[in-house]
């Protein structure tokens, strides 16, 4: 489990809501129809208990290739979001709220390059830590309130 916490918008009293991510990777193991064989799907969690999405430990995510992570993530829900269409069934949304965004060692950055939203993606309370570049990205926004360190 993901200690990570949704933050609550709403005034209404409820149960604090997790990540959403180990039960998602959980589901995916059990997964026939999608073509996962290109994919790691197993979610790193660090010493804190965060997912490599939304850890802070910045050495930890490069040495568990984080870039590559969250590559393969946004491959498979733009799979899932092709299924739905086929299916007709209503959209979603790629929830990446709250994922600390780091840039790789090989890089100079944070660089998006040649990467596709196929859904509404929710950036919200997202932080990038370093310089962000969109290179040829086709993005849907839902909700963009990012942070950039």
């Amino acid at each position: 489990m993901c200690k990570y916490e949704y933050i609550n918008r709403s005034n209404k009293l409820k149960a604090p809501e997790f990540c959403i991510y180990p039960k998602f990777y959980q589901e995916l193991k059990a997964t026939e129809s999608l073509d996962l064989s290109d994919f790691d799907n197993s979610l790193p969690i660090d010493e804190d208990g965060y997912c490599i999405f939304h850890s802070k430990n910045t050495e930890w995510k490069k040495e568990n290739n984080f870039e590559k992570k969250f590559i393969d993530l946004l491959k498979i829900l733009n799979q899932q979001a092709l299924n739905r269409r086929t299916n007709k069934e209503i959209r979603d949304k790629f929830d990446f709220s709250g994922f600390i965004f780091i840039k790789s060692r090989e890089k100079d950055g944070i660089i998006f390059e040649g990467l596709h939203f196929l859904e509404a993606a929710n950036f919200l309370d997202s932080i990038f830590a370093d310089s962000l570049v969109l290179n040829n990205v086709i993005l849907r926004m839902q909700y963009l309130k990012m942070i950039l360190q």
